[in-house]
């Protein structure tokens, strides 16, 4: 499992390396059909030439030491001579893999391309005998020869047939049709009718001439599903996908077979013409499969297993025949040729086989520990339909026994902090996983008290809460809290957190739980507000003899800010210049300077009042209407302006200019000539900022001469409008 684990991690690196690189050469060679099409007609433009060469055993397409997309020449020895860096403009890359043979013997071996003795030795895993139906994956052979591999049954809808190498099942085409086939294959002690589980159907022959362009060598026995099951033995891959998928370079891939059992590879190289030693000589194979490892991925013995994808998909890719002696590179058929050759389909129906272990599930699946905590895990076996089955004894492994230790009934102990993997392994080698993570204990590291800041007058009260926080930031109970105020003069707190304001000024309120760890919060106490300043509005006034004046209290705390005045009492400093009512009307009663007061309790506001004489000059009364109440942003307004020489507004002055401004959040000066109504009107343009509108008679005139205004400084005004409002009207 250990070899097993570690193959899985040496080939997932080699294939994210290789799709990265390749999806990287093609983006970069332009569109992928054109930059593969023109690597395979730079191959098969050349091959025969290159193949004719003493020591060239193949080419490909696959990619460079660089990542390019290249044409692939497999060399049975380094250094062989008049091989091109390039083919058209294509990079070359030579691998040296040493010849190619067929993986399992059968019959005398002939003078050309013979292939060394193989290496098979009886193996007691995969199984060598199998109970009926046999699974596939394991031991099978014509009783000529020694042993191959079941790749997997297969269906022509009708019939059901072991599908292996035609040098497994027919002896290199010296078979004939209905000849046995066995299981286990006769090197591993199977007998000949005894263990036969059907009978040669049908063979691809094999040309053996350097010059045939041979694809497939493959073989059909007819058998049944009472001899043959579609799943390979437990701690294999399972049962194969009826649904095939396209090999590609970068490919992860994976086989069961008769000697070396499960193994991973990933596909380096396709469209391969490649040169394999047979007993009988040697044959050249077109359109093959190269598939490579960096541990041993097939063996003598191995031929006819069933090349898959290596994910759940389980999709048949290849059919493998031939390999290296070191067993780091094997050569397979395109498994659509071979299926499309015998018009059948992989079977992958499961009905009438024995039930089998295939995966164990350990429960729970995931779980986070804290040291010395314990854990009871349990393993459920399933067979290939799904349903439970018995695991047999179950051997329990902790992957890292610093975090964690497992007994045999599967109690798992938390020992330090880390991750490890617990391994649930039953009959066959079949196992399952969960994992662990282990952290230390939580303890209390902070408490936050909550409001964190707060700002209270005098007398006021505020409940404040302490909430204790462990190190992975989660909530933990803090144990009993002890309450503090670092300033009793300023503010006490009670045992339940219940804080009173006494005098002004700052303190930490502090809260302390367990192991002395603890918050704070912030609390400011200030003053209860009370009236401070009284403002008179306006604060300053011109009048003539005869005119009022409305005057308003605002008041202020000692923050500045509005608070209630309570009631007002209002008075002339000299009520010979003036007088002023309980709400505030001023009336100018003489010429002279007086100061208005507003006053309550001991706070007093003023104004000053300057009364003058009426002039002699003829008088101009003026009103000022405002066309809107509030004004906004981008709003104009329109002030219009009545002249009369009568305060009752009856005689109108008819020709005479006015000249006046407009001031505050729109500024101009403007000036017009009244009609026979004694009006004349002025406009503002668009007002872009916010805030009072102001518009201010400064003098009107006719025929040279100017007359007194009354008031003495005609004004209208408009409050400005929020801000939100900022469309045009």
């Amino acid at each position: 499992m250990t070899r097993r684990i570690f193959c899985k991690v040496l080939l997932v690196v080699v294939a994210i390396f290789g799709l990265l690189v390749l999806s990287g050469v093609l983006m970069a060679q332009g569109r992928s059909e054109n930059a593969f099409e023109r690597v395979r007609k730079a191959q098969e433009r050349h091959t025969d030439r290159l193949m004719a060469m003493d020591g060239v055993e193949g080419t490909a397409i696959g990619l460079d030491q660089s990542g390019q997309l290249a044409v692939k020449v497999f060399t049975a020895r380094p250094g062989v001579a008049g091989i091109a860096k390039k083919l058209d403009d294509v990079p070359v890359h030579v691998v040296v893999t040493g010849k190619i043979y067929a993986l399992a013997k059968g019959g005398k071996p002939g003078k050309s391309g013979k292939p060394p003795k193989p290496n098979i030795e009886p193996l007691a895993k995969p199984p060598l005998w199998c109970d009926r139906p046999v699974p596939i994956g394991v031991s099978t052979g014509h009783p000529d020869i020694t042993a191959g591999t079941i790749a997997c049954r297969v269906t022509d809808g009708t019939n059901v047939y072991a599908l292996s190498n035609n040098h497994v099942y027919a002896n290199e085409n010296r078979a004939s049709i209905g000849d046995n086939v066995l299981q286990p294959g006769t090197y591993d002690g199977g007998v000949d009718p005894d263990d036969a589980i059907g009978t040669l159907a049908d063979f691809e022959p094999i040309v053996f001439r350097r010059w045939a362009r041979n694809e497939i060598d493959a073989a059909i026995a007819l058998s049944s599903t009472a001899n043959l099951g579609t799943a390979t033995p437990a701690g294999g891959y399972g049962t194969p996908n009826s649904e095939t998928a396209t090999a590609s370079v970068g490919l992860e891939v994976q086989k069961y077979g008769r000697t070396t059992g499960l193994t991973s590879g990933v596909i380096t190289a396709i469209n391969a013409t490649v040169n394999v030693g047979y007993s009988r000589g040697t044959a050249r194979f077109v359109k093959q499969i190269i598939v490579e490892s960096g541990t041993e991925l097939i063996g003598g013995g191995d031929s006819g297993s069933l090349l898959v994808t290596d994910n759940t998909d389980l999709n048949p890719v290849g059919f493998l025949f031939a390999g290296t002696g070191d067993g780091l590179l094997a050569v397979a058929n395109r498994i659509d040729l071979v299926l499309e050759r015998f018009n059948v389909t992989v079977d992958n129906t499961t009905a009438g086989e024995p039930p089998v272990l295939t995966t164990i599930e350990v429960s729970p699946s995931s779980v986070t520990l804290y040291v010395d905590e314990t854990q009871q895990f349990t393993a459920t076996g399933k067979d290939q339909y799904g349903d439970s089955i018995d695991t047999g004894t179950i051997t329990w492994q902790s992957s890292a026994e610093a975090v964690g230790t497992i007994d045999s009934t599967g109690l798992f102990e938390a020992v330090g902090e880390g991750t490890t993997t617990v391994t649930a392994t039953g009959d066959g080698d079949v196992s399952g996983t969960a994992s662990v993570t282990v952290q230390e204990a939580p303890v209390l590291t902070t408490i936050e008290v909550s409001p964190s800041s707060v700002t209270l007058f005098e007398d006021e009260t505020q409940q404040f809460t302490a909430t204790g926080i462990d190190q992975y930031g989660d909530p933990i109970e803090t144990g009993a809290i002890t309450w503090a105020s670092s300033d009793t003069d300023v503010g006490t707190i009670s045992g339940t957190g219940l804080f009173r304001a006494v005098g002004a000024g700052p303190t930490t309120v502090s809260a302390t739980g367990d192991g002395g760890v603890s918050g704070t919060a912030d609390v400011t106490v200030t003053e209860v507000p009370v009236l401070n300043t009284i403002e008179v509005s306006p604060s300053s006034a011109t009048l003539y003899v005869g005119e009022t004046q409305e005057f308003t209290a605002t008041g202020k705390d000692q923050y500045g800010d509005p608070i209630e005045t309570g009631a007002i009492t209002w008075a002339s400093s000299d009520t010979h210049v003036g007088t002023i009512s309980e709400t505030g009307l001023f009336t100018a009663v003489g010429s002279g300077a007086t100061t208005v007061s507003a006053t309550s309790g001991d706070v007093v506001g003023t104004a000053t009042v300057t009364v003058e004489a009426a002039p002699s000059a003829p008088t101009a009364y003026v009103n000022i209407e405002l066309s809107k109440q509030t004004v906004w942003r981008w709003w104009r307004v329109t002030a219009t302006v009545t002249i009369t020489s009568d305060s009752a507004g009856t005689n109108p002055i008819d020709g005479a200019t006015v000249q006046g401004d407009w001031s505050g959040a729109y500024t101009g000066d403007v000036s017009g000539t009244t009609n026979g109504d004694g009006k004349v009107s002025f406009k503002t343009g668009f007002i872009r900022t916010e805030g009072m509108v102001t518009f201010i008679v400064n003098s009107v005139v006719k025929n040279g001469q100017q007359y007194m205004l009354v008031p003495k400084t005609p004004t209208g005004s408009i409050n400005g409008g929020s801000s939100s409002r900022d469309r045009p009207r």
